[in-house]
């Protein structure tokens, strides 16, 4: 890229052979970081399913601790009532006149054991309290006086106690048949809980992973494709980005890679269609200097021997004079005109350097008009300049500038084809603009549409036939001009023609400035 570019272009395209396309920002949330977080939230899951679980499970237990209590007391009411109704059998017994007083003792040892249970069995159940109060005292007057009618009433007592245990033991029943209800629906809405929530656990854990390595397979799929899609060619939209993560920088990095090689690519046809420009008017120039030498030889007899006609032509008769006059002149103006030709290939075709230098833009344009006319597509159009004599030097590489002008001309004189009406006419002129070098290009072609003008400069964007256009030339004039700290700009309306303008810096002004 030694041919051309200036010192700051080559560093920007030779700083950085192998850019680093990773996005810096990127990751926000890695590969890594997903995983850490779906397993912080699997265990958050079980955690809360666990303590969810904890907490029936101890609803559970306290049911069953209160169904013992009522087991308990079921227990204790059914005993109690077992010792009442033997206590009243006994009272009966005892009361009976037959009987001794060492059975009536006995008797009242059994009733004073009875009431001091009662004591504890009327906290436990207080509906029991006044039956058990009246007992306990009919107790205590047995013992003091165990006569008939005392042992009768401490008999009634009992049976009365014996109804109220019937009436608690029936509540208990009631209640212990409810508290197994509550046991059997906690157990099943444990285990319904569990169940469920595990399967609920396992089952979306299981779809979200499907769903993560389903995505992540199919963008790894895709990149895979674009990779292939790329190294084989294509520079088309790159890859829509949407994930930021290792494969988002992935994927960032082939759009990067296609950027890359798309612009390296850019830069090769530039260089490409500079070395076959340099090399082909390299060709002519050797060409033209070959015909040149041979050419100018004879070119120089003939010259020598016309003027020589016409010098010595004033000793003939006089008609034959004028005649050989006529004829001296004609040779004599043709021979200048080969010359000329001759010139224009010399100069246009003369070796420049390849970099930037001090330029007469106005000579350059007319070498090179006066060389382009002869092409057959420049046969039946009008070319005009108008070439401001009081234009500073410029400063930019010739060959760059040449190759821009005889391109913008070309593609004008394209756009004539098949134009009715007027007579085709391209102009070309060149003006000072706030201290830059302005070149004009002007013709009353076919134009170009807005979305056409819009993509003119594209690279291989071309709306000429295949064999006409390969849709670089724009592109590299655009890219020669930025090269050489310049700018382009195309105006078109169709069926009116296009404008195209580009600016050079001018040497004074960078002297100036310097």
């Amino acid at each position: 890229m030694d041919d051309g570019v200036t010192a700051l272009s080559s560093a920007a395209h030779h700083t950085e052979p192998f850019p680093d396309f990773r996005a810096r920002a990127w990751p926000r949330f890695g590969l890594r970081t997903k995983g850490m977080v779906s397993l912080l939230a699997m265990f958050v899951y079980v955690a809360l399913f666990a303590v969810y679980i904890t907490r029936d499970r101890q609803q559970l237990l306290d049911v069953v601790k209160e169904y013992g209590q009522v087991q308990g007391h079921e227990h204790v009411l059914s005993n109690m009532k077992s010792a009442l109704i033997l206590s009243t059998v006994e009272l009966k017994d005892a009361t009976a006149p037959r009987n001794a007083g060492p059975t009536r003792q006995g008797m009242s040892v059994h009733i004073a054991a009875i009431a001091n249970e009662l004591v504890d069995l009327a906290k436990r159940f207080p509906e029991l309290e006044p039956g058990a109060a009246q007992f306990r005292t009919l107790a205590a007057a047995y013992r003091e006086n165990e006569a008939q009618e005392v042992g009768a009433a401490l008999r009634r007592s009992a049976l009365g106690l014996v109804s109220g245990c019937d009436h608690a033991l029936s509540a208990i029943e009631a209640n212990r048949q409810a508290l197994e209800r509550r046991v059997e629906k906690a157990n099943r809405d444990l285990f319904v809980v569990w169940t469920a929530g595990a399967a609920a656990g396992v089952v979306g854990f299981g779809i979200l992973v499907a769903l993560f390595f389903r995505r992540l397979a199919n963008d790894i799929g895709s990149l895979e494709r674009r990779a292939v899609a790329v190294v084989r060619g294509y520079r088309d939209a790159p890859l829509v980005v949407s994930r930021h993560d290792e494969v988002g920088r992935l994927a960032l990095a082939v759009n990067g890679m296609q950027r890359e090689l798309r612009r390296w690519e850019q830069q090769q046809e530039v260089q490409r269609q500079k070395r076959f420009h340099q090399e082909k008017m390299a060709a002519v120039g050797s060409l033209a200097a070959a015909v040149a030498h041979e050419v100018m030889n004879p070119i120089a007899a003939i010259a020598g021997i016309a003027q020589e006609i016409a010098d010595s032509s004033d000793i003939a008769e006089a008609e034959t004079q004028h005649k050989v006059r006529i004829h001296a002149r004609v040779i004599i103006d043709q021979t200048a005109r080969i010359g000329a030709i001759m010139r224009q290939v010399s100069d246009l075709t003369a070796r420049h350097s390849s970099r930037p230098e001090p330029l007469d833009v106005n000579g350059l344009i007319a070498g090179t008009c006066g060389f382009i006319k002869y092409d057959r597509r420049f046969r039946n159009i009008r070319l005009v300049s108008s070439l401001d004599s009081t234009l500073p030097a410029a400063y930019a590489v010739a060959d760059h500038v040449t190759q821009v002008l005889m391109n913008l001309l070309i593609n004008a004189a394209d756009s004539m084809d098949g134009l009715a009406g007027r007579e085709p006419e391209i102009s070309v002129a060149t003006h000072l603009q706030g201290g830059e070098v302005m070149v004009e290009v002007r013709d009353n072609g076919s134009g170009m549409s807005p979305a056409v003008l819009e993509r003119a400069f594209d690279e291989f964007f071309s709306t000429k036939p295949a064999e006409k256009g390969s849709g670089i030339g724009l592109f590299m004039c655009k890219t020669l001009i930025e090269q050489n700290g310049g700018w382009i700009r195309l105006e078109s309306q169709p069926g009116t023609g296009t404008t195209a303008r580009f600016v050079l810096p001018a040497l004074a002004r960078l002297v100036s400035v310097a």
